[in-house]
C-alpha cells in the first residue's frame, strides 16, 4: 500500500475515512491482533459517541422567583453556623429546625430552633411571590432566601438577636448571637 498522503485526510466521507483508518491500524498491529484490537477499537468509539448523546441535564438549586406563599410553610431541617459575640464563638454544624406556617392569607409564624444555641420566633406578612423574605425589627432579624429544585425547596439565610446601645448619642444595634442556615424541607 503507498504511503498516506495529505489527500485522504481531507476526503468528505466519514465511512471511507474510517475505512483507511482501519487500513492503516491493521498495518501497523501485530498479525493476531487486527481483529480484535478493531472490533475493540470500534466498540470504544461508539459507546463514547452514545453516552454523549445520553448525558442527562442536572437540574440545579435556583431562586424561587414567583412560588406562591404556600410555597414557604412548611418544616425544614439542616445545619448552620452559630455566632456568639460574647465569647465570640463560633460553632459549626449545628442542627437548625425552621418551621414557617401560614395561618391566613399572607401571614406567616416563623420559628427558629438551634437546640442548645438559638431560639426565635417571627410573626410578619408576605404579599408578594418573591424569592427572599426579610423581618427585622429593633433587635431581631431574619433574612430568607428560597430555592426550588424538581419538587424539592430548600431554604438559606441568618437570623439575628440584639440588644440596643447608646453610642455618640445614637441607639446603635449590636448583635449578640447570629445563625447562618441551609435547610431544606420536608416532604
Amino acid at each position: 500500500m503507498p504511503p498516506l498522503q495529505d489527500k485522504w485526510r481531507t476526503e468528505q466521507t466519514p465511512g471511507l475515512y474510517l475505512a483507511r483508518v482501519h487500513q492503516r491500524l491493521f498495518l501497523i498491529l501485530p498479525r493476531g491482533m487486527k481483529k480484535k484490537t478493531f472490533i475493540i477499537f470500534v466498540s470504544v468509539f461508539l459507546t463514547a459517541g452514545f453516552c454523549q448523546q445520553c448525558k442527562k441535564t442536572v437540574e440545579e438549586w435556583a431562586f424561587c422567583e414567583g412560588c406562591g406563599l404556600e410555597s414557604w410553610a412548611g418544616k425544614y431541617n439542616g445545619t448552620g453556623s452559630y455566632y456568639k459575640d460574647e465569647t465570640n464563638e463560633i460553632v459549626d454544624g449545628v442542627e437548625v429546625q425552621l418551621e414557617i406556617e401560614n395561618p391566613s392569607a399572607n401571614q406567616f409564624l416563623i420559628k427558629v430552633l438551634a437546640p442548645d444555641y438559638y431560639s426565635q420566633s417571627f410573626f410578619s406578612t408576605k404579599s408578594d411571590s418573591l424569592y427572599y423574605f426579610s423581618i427585622a425589627n429593633q433587635t431581631n432579624s431574619i433574612n430568607m432566601n428560597l430555592y426550588k429544585k424538581g419538587s424539592e425547596f430548600k431554604i438559606t439565610g441568618v437570623a439575628k438577636k440584639g440588644h440596643l446601645e447608646w453610642v455618640d448619642s445614637v441607639y446603635v444595634i449590636v448583635p449578640d448571637h447570629s445563625l447562618t442556615f441551609e435547610l431544606y424541607k420536608k416532604q
